[in-house]
């Protein structure tokens, strides 16, 4: 399948639309959840440049590349990559966690996704949340999930993070 390198003329523009206002939880937490790109809107080879994995040694991850490049269109915010632990990118000084697409590492392809893997999805963000002391925003990319999977994620993460009330955590949801 060839792709079109882009459909937007400048890929830095704020596409933002937010679905929903941002959510804080009793805990501290807050859920946004934003309207992001198809994969069709997306430059290749921004995709590419963003794919390489400096954090785990310079490997391709397109899945990776394909979230950040989901994620700048949705801001309008370049990203740095990162090499530090538990950061897979930087917006401005912002040092992000990016889970998901459920994809290949090596296409980008988006994969069959069953509810076992959306809720090991949810529980991958619900845990970065706790555990991750570098990286306060975490965006989620949902691309390839139904409507009932993403309301299935949402409502997985809003419990596993309900009662967490240490660093706040950002977490943004593209869609």
């Amino acid at each position: 399948m060839q792709r079109k390198s882009t459909k937007n003329a400048d890929p830095h523009v704020v596409k933002q639309e937010k679905v929903a206002p941002p959510r804080r939880l009793s805990g501290g937490a807050t859920i946004e959840t934003r309207k992001a790109p198809d994969r069709s809107d997306l430059s290749d080879e921004r995709i590419r440049e963003l794919g390489v994995n400096h954090e785990q040694g310079n490997v391709t991850d397109l899945r990776e590349g394909v979230g950040g490049a989901r994620y700048e269109q949705t801001t309008g915010n370049p990203l740095g990559s990162s090499a530090t632990e538990g950061v897979d990118f930087y917006d401005g000084d912002t040092p992000i966690s990016l889970k998901g697409p459920l994809a290949r590492k090596d296409t980008g392809e988006i994969l069959p996704i069953n509810d076992s893997m959306v809720d090991g999805l949810a529980d991958s963000v619900v845990k970065g949340a706790k555990t991750n002391t570098v990286a306060r925003d975490i965006v989620v990319d949902t691309l390839g999930l139904s409507d009932a999977q993403r309301s299935r994620l949402t409502e997985r993460i809003t419990e596993g993070l309900e009662d967490f009330d240490a660093m706040p955590t950002n977490i943004v949801i593209l869609e």
